[in-house]
């Protein structure tokens, strides 16, 4: 409630309020990811389709067993979606869809759908020849299909993790099937690259042997080459070839997925590199998803609004690029869609990298402290027991691992059972007063030491919330002996201080008023991490486990501290911040110079107003006028926190200029006095508007 007592002369005749003008407002949801709900359960129940078993033959005399979905009676001339899939196409027959499909699948009578086993795998095992280059069959499969009377000849590609990988391996056959016509990849980069297997130089040991519990991998190839050595320059090299995508691509990923920043990173690369003629169609969505969670709203134990339609979109997608559909919308999608958590709002843009961005820093401080102001001198250090018979265990977070009722993915509470072991460090921002918008890549730097000549550092980054829960939203690990390179280790010198550099995963997520920003450190994330032994030897040997008593310095000599980018508060220059916006609207598509309820004040009028501009009801008037005595008068109005208002006065009618009286009233100033002398005869109409 704001006041402003004005000594004045006043007519006996009484005086007038002039109401400044405030606004309601319809909302417009834009949810461009966001189409129709699709949620399935089976192929059969979605789109009313039946199956046949199918068997599709090779340019190598084998054949791969299939099954056909189609519209019954009888299957037509239709494009075809052509899903691979090591995980057994029997499955899709009783409505499992696995493959991590996540929240649904796209299924529609519109479409035939194509299911085989993998070479080697299932009812495709007796094709299995070691080390055949499975998009041959991808290539045979496509123009197989394209041949049947049940084909149209256009066929597209779909899937998620194995199912995304070997979409880039068919297309990038060399020559490329002539009639693959577009691919839907899910969470899935197209290299195969060191990092897949080892963060900072630690062993993804829940990754990979989930991978070879499917028969996907064989861990004792990865551990021969626990750096980044010549085997893995050579997969790298080998397995690059975005200048081979022949065909438009939309993909998909999550950001609590275990390969973020790589599948970022291909979409960059297939807009750079790959065939001229399509790299302006390839579409980029990024979701607050976990890699088998993809379109769904429920993540670890939170709930993202606005998440669950990625199927809709998708078919979108398909009757754009198969059906020949060009009005139906897609044409018009961004280049890249992302998910600002916090703000949960989509965002979008042409290249994740070219977002404008700024750079900002949080320094470790004694006391837990994470703060703007670095440290002094004198601020010492703080230690804590790491021992690898008891390691801080994984608890949610960008884990790939069997799903099973013990395993907590994505985001999950870690203030109960992980900040309050001894063997963990914890520094907090204090409650923010202000948005906190991070966008883009973070880099941790420990100043650290250690009584062992090797050991780990690990690193969550978690959203405090006001009720205290801590919530992970990201995380990275280091090994000490490959603090310089991951391609070369060098052993630590006990009570050396070191400079420790920990990369976390590419984020998009807002930290809101009254939320706190934490860095939770510790040796071990197990078994998400395979654990440090401590001892310096060779790494995931039977040696003996030691206790590293591990410090963290911050002082002005030692700056350990989060480097991070943030976005601008108006990223889309509007005049209106994104927060309010978002929150407002549901999205950042309003212009500020819109009225989207037609009640004549702008919306970027509504946000200096501090009204809503969802309700006409809620607008900015004076609410009193009071005589103190015969030449005071009290104006009270509702206020906003950090707004400053000032008040107009005219003496001439509405349409008469008004003359400012109080100006830049402020928060915690609830009166302001002023003489005016109106003159002898007239009313006195008063105004109050807004400034920042």
């Amino acid at each position: 409630m704001s006041r402003v007592n004005l000594p004045m002369k006043m007519h006996k005749g009484g005086s007038q309020l002039s109401r400044w003008p405030a606004a309601g407002c319809w909302i417009e949801f834009r949810m461009v990811v966001l189409v129709a709900a699709v949620i399935v359960c089976s192929l059969s129940h979605a789109a009313d389709l039946t199956y046949m078993a199918i068997s599709i033959p090779t340019r190598d005399t084998n054949t791969l067993a299939a099954d056909l979905w189609y519209a019954p009676p009888s299957p037509q001339a239709k494009p075809v979606i052509l899903i691979q899939t090591p995980y057994n196409r029997k499955l899709y027959r009783a409505g499992i869809l696995p493959g991590y499909a996540g929240g649904g699948f796209p299924a529609s009578t519109n479409y035939n759908y194509v299911i085989v086993d993998w070479r080697g795998f299932f009812e495709s095992s007796p094709a299995s020849v070691p080390g055949y280059d499975r998009g041959k069959d991808g290539y045979d499969c496509v123009e197989w299909i394209a041949a049947q009377t049940w084909s149209n000849g256009r066929i597209g590609t779909w899937g998620s993790s194995a199912l995304g990988y070997i979409q880039y391996q068919t297309a990038f056959q060399n020559p490329p099937p002539p009639h693959l016509s577009c691919c839907t990849i899910q969470v899935r980069d197209f290299q195969t690259r060191y990092d897949n297997y080892y963060y900072g130089g630690d062993y993804r040991k829940e990754h990979v042997e989930t991978m070879a519990s499917l028969g996907l991998t064989v861990p004792s190839i990865i551990l021969a080459h626990p750096t980044r050595d010549s085997f893995w320059v050579l997969a790298e090299n080998q397995s690059y070839s975005p200048d081979r995508m022949h065909v438009p691509a939309l993909i998909v990923g999550g950001w609590f997925d275990h390969f973020p920043d790589q599948v970022l990173r291909s979409f960059s690369d297939l807009r750079q590199s790959s065939d001229a003629a399509v790299r302006d169609k390839h579409r980029f969505i990024y979701g607050p998803w976990t890699h088998g969670g993809v379109g769904q709203a429920e993540q670890g134990i939170l709930t993202f609004p606005n998440v669950t339609n990625l199927y809709a979109t998708e078919m979108m997608f398909w009757d754009y690029t198969l059906r020949d559909m060009t009005n139906n919308g897609w044409a018009g999608q961004p280049v890249m869609e992302y998910y600002q958590m916090g703000e949960n709002i989509w965002m979008d843009g042409t290249n994740w990298a070219g977002i404008p961005r700024s750079t900002r820093s949080l320094y470790l401080r004694a006391g837990g402290l994470l703060s703007d102001e670095p440290p002094g001198s004198g601020e010492g250090a703080d230690m804590y027991a790491y021992d690898p018979n008891d390691p801080t265990p994984a608890f949610g977070g960008s884990r790939f691992a069997q799903r099973t009722a013990d395993v907590a993915e994505g985001p999950q509470d870690q203030s109960t059972n992980i900040e309050t072991r001894a063997d963990v460090l914890v520094y907090s921002t204090p409650v923010l007063t202000n948005d906190l918008r991070l966008n883009g890549s973070m880099l941790v730097t420990l100043y650290a030491s250690s009584d062992r000549t090797d050991t780990d550092f690990a690193v969550r980054l978690t959203d405090v919330y006001p009720d205290g829960r801590s919530i992970i939203m990201t995380q990275g690990i280091r090994r000490g002996r490959f603090r310089n390179s991951v391609a070369t280790a060098t052993l630590m010198t006990p009570g050396t201080v070191y400079a420790i550099p920990i990369e976390l995963q590419n984020l998009a997520l807002t930290f809101r008023k009254g939320h706190r920003l934490r860095l939770v450190i510790s040796s071990a994330d197990y078994p998400h991490y395979d654990l440090n032994l401590n001892d310096g030897g060779p790494m995931y040997t039977n040696g003996t486990p030691l206790v590293a008593t591990n410090s963290i310095f911050h002082d002005a000599a030692h700056l350990s501290r989060l480097d991070f980018q943030i976005l601008p508060d108006d990223s889309d220059s509007d005049g209106l911040p994104d927060v309010w916006e978002a929150d407002s609207f549901g999205s950042l598509h309003r212009e500020g110079s819109g009225d989207c309820d037609g009640d004549g004040l702008s919306d970027r009028g509504e946000y200096l107003a501090g009204t809503s501009p969802t309700n006409e009801a809620s607008v900015l008037r004076i609410d009193n006028i009071r005589m103190l005595s015969s030449s005071e008068l009290e104006v009270t109005w509702q206020s906003v926190t950090n707004r400053h208002y000032d008040l107009l006065a005219a003496t001439g009618g509405l349409s008469s200029v008004f003359i400012p009286i109080a100006t830049n009233i402020g928060v915690g100033a609830s009166h302001a006095t002023t003489n005016i002398t109106p003159p002898d005869g007239e009313a006195v109409f008063f105004r109050v508007q807004t400034r920042l």
